[in-house]
């Protein structure tokens, strides 16, 4: 079940443009972290590395709390 849910979520990353669409998905991988921490960070640098530029200064930071766990 959580390897479906992460595809789910590293789809919405990928294809999504939606500002809060993506903060969504980057709150749920956060709390994914203390589960599934290795694969569910994977899918947050990628979405740094692929995005992380465009995507806002609000976003990156974001997404950086969300490879800790620390998101709220």
């Amino acid at each position: 079940m959580v390897e479906a849910i992460l595809s789910v979520i590293s789809g919405v990353l990928h294809q999504c443009h939606n500002p809060v669409c993506l903060e969504s998905a980057l709150h749920g991988l956060g709390h994914l972290v203390s589960a599934c921490g290795t694969k569910a960070q994977a899918i947050i640098r990628e979405f740094l590395d692929a995005r992380g530029d465009s995507a806002g200064e609000a976003l990156r930071a974001y997404a950086q709390a969300a490879l800790t766990g620390c998101i709220l």
